[in-house]
């Protein structure tokens, strides 16, 4: 167990590294004061980068909604989120018609009307063929009858809505949550670190450039250490268009944290 939380510190602690590295801050990192050394850096990126990452790249889990897990007040449910982990919701979203369990199949009959209580129970006596046809009848209505839209207000606010912005309530149901990516870095994609390493990059040069700009010619250790804020700036200016990258691919195959086709 302890080397598995030391490869995950690492993962952190190896990104610093190379952010320190890259920016050509490996002379001047020793004489930074305090509030402004690595240690604020991981602040940063936890607060800022993983934040902005998770909300186009995000973990993506299901969750059961009850009247324990979310309780219900003035029409929204609010999600307990000590149910997952305390983790940060950033999103939800469809609900997972494909699970059979009784969580979501007395949803399925109420919503669309097969006029049975629960498929969890019939599926011995059903065929595979006919299993098969309610399946696809299920994704066929979702997607062109009686569509459910799931509502997500932050922090942690949810609602399900029908066609003509009617509230509904089929009791307990699954969905998927969209939630902020662990501290640790671990639950990004190696294929996703390289646009994050540069999102993570352009955070820290932005701290430190608004932050060492006011120390720029005072006569202090640091102003001696030749601070280079150009090129910080610089660094930091590339957020922009990094956050712009992410956006334009956020509905694409190679997000598999949303579905490929989507129903507006």
């Amino acid at each position: 167990m302890a080397t598995t939380t030391n490869s995950y510190h690492n993962n952190m602690s190896a990104l610093i590294t190379k952010i320190e590295r890259r920016l050509g801050l490996i002379p001047l990192t020793p004489y930074l004061p305090d509030e402004y050394n690595k240690e604020k850096w991981a602040e940063i990126i936890k607060d800022d980068s993983l934040v902005t990452f998770s909300r186009y790249y995000h973990k993506k889990q299901r969750f059961k909604v009850t009247r324990q897990t979310a309780p219900k007040k003035n029409g929204w449910r609010y999600i307990d989120e000590s149910y997952i982990g305390n983790q940060q919701i950033v999103g939800c979203g469809d609900i997972d018609w494909s699970d059979f369990s009784s969580a979501n199949s007395m949803a399925l009959s109420q919503q669309f009307g097969y006029g049975m209580t629960g498929l969890g129970g019939m599926a011995t006596n059903l065929s595979l063929g006919a299993i098969s046809d309610i399946i696809n009848a299920t994704n066929y209505a979702s997607m062109f009858s009686n569509m459910v839209i799931p509502v997500f207000e932050e922090p942690n606010k949810l609602k399900l809505i029908a066609v003509g912005n009617n509230d509904v309530d089929i009791g307990d149901f699954v969905i998927y949550l969209y939630v902020k990516h662990a501290d640790d870095l671990t639950t990004i994609s190696p294929t996703k670190m390289e646009t994050f390493d540069a999102l993570a990059q352009a955070d820290v040069a932005n701290f430190l450039y608004e932050n060492l700009k006011y120390w720029d010619g005072l006569e202090t250790v640091l102003s001696n250490a030749d601070l280079k804020l150009a090129r910080l700036q610089e660094e930091a200016s590339k957020r922009e268009n990094i956050v712009e990258e992410l956006k334009n691919s956020y509905v694409s195959a190679g997000n598999d944290a949303i579905p490929i086709m989507m129903v507006i």
